[in-house]
């Protein structure tokens, strides 16, 4: 079993979360966001420095947190698949096959959704 925490409740700040997380002996962390951006939005070469900080430091990425499903069912497919593609991307780049999604809200026009 793996205990993981989301460590930008903590704080926005990297270096704050890594100690705070350090000091509980937390070793894996859903991670969502970082500097408050959602981790999907950073670019690789973001990710790739975010991820040897968190390993410099023995932390592992459980799952991607994602905002995805936080939206109307009627968006945007072709912008849903490339977020999900993105986060695909991003959890790869950390080491997992995990990403957390959403039920995405009803259509603000209603329907059977």
């Amino acid at each position: 079993m793996i205990v993981s925490a989301f460590a930008d409740e903590i704080a926005s700040d990297v270096a704050v979360q890594l100690a705070v997380l350090e000091r509980h002996a937390v070793s894996h962390v859903d991670l969502r966001a970082v500097n408050a951006r959602n981790v999907i939005e950073l670019d690789d070469a973001e990710v790739v420095a975010l991820r040897d900080r968190l390993r410099e430091h023995g932390i592992a990425v459980a799952a991607i947190a994602s905002p995805i499903g936080k939206e109307p069912a009627d968006g945007d497919p072709a912008a849903l698949r490339g977020r999900l593609g993105r986060a695909a991307a991003v959890a790869r780049l950390f080491g997992t096959d995990l990403i957390r999604v959403f039920a995405f809200h009803r259509p603000e026009n209603g329907g059977d959704w």
